[in-house]
């Protein structure tokens, strides 16, 4: 990819913010292009957009391309600045990929807040690949994918780290599933009654 991909807010007196771009290729990723996803600039000194998202998923990278170290999601000036977006890369060969989140020389007091499942007990009934959260609300469905941490109670041990696959009905029980070999011996998922969780 040498050109630009371009999912700009639109600049006005509220400017809009930034879209989202997602490019995935199972082979090699090349080219010295650009992708953006910037917020509008506020044309009369108020709010102006915050950044969007890129994601690109790729299997390897060809000697020379640059396209990784372009990716711009940064919040548009105004009055108030917007905050910035986020750029997520991740090869074939990393289980988690890499997250930036940067504003350039842009300044202003927006903060990009990222989204986190928290920390907790795991209730009764978890199990096999079921975990029983114990939350308080319930668990939105962008954190299919995310990864979460068991910790022993009594020792604060890593007992292994597993990704989201699946949220039940009740908002409240996640499945999870092994991915990328993150767990040394494929042992069935066992976090007990009593067991912390984190998301990563």
């Amino acid at each position: 990819m040498d050109g630009t991909i371009r999912a700009n807010g639109e600049s006005t007196c509220r400017s809009g913010a930034g879209g989202s771009v997602w490019i995935r290729s199972n082979a090699s990723l090349a080219g010295t292009g650009s992708i953006e996803v910037m917020g509008g600039t506020s044309t009369c000194g108020v709010e102006a957009g915050g950044g969007g998202a890129v994601a690109v998923e790729y299997g390897t990278l060809e000697a020379g391309a640059t396209l990784l170290g372009n990716l711009r999601g940064q919040g548009g000036p105004g009055g108030v600045a917007g905050g910035a977006g986020t750029a997520y890369a991740r090869s074939a060969a990393q289980s988690y990929g890499e997250l930036t989140v940067d504003n350039g020389t842009l300044t202003g007091n927006r903060r990009t807040i990222l989204p986190a499942l928290g920390s907790g007990i795991a209730q009764p009934g978890s199990g096999g690949a079921t975990l029983v959260t114990g939350r308080a609300k319930a668990i939105p469905p962008y954190f299919v994918g995310h990864w979460v941490e068991i910790r022993a109670a009594a020792t604060g041990a890593l007992k292994g780290t597993w990704r989201i696959a699946a949220i039940s009905a009740d908002s409240l029980t996640v499945t999870l599933s092994v991915h990328f070999g993150s767990i040394a011996s494929c042992q069935v998922f066992g976090a007990s009654s009593g067991e912390r969780t984190l998301v990563l």
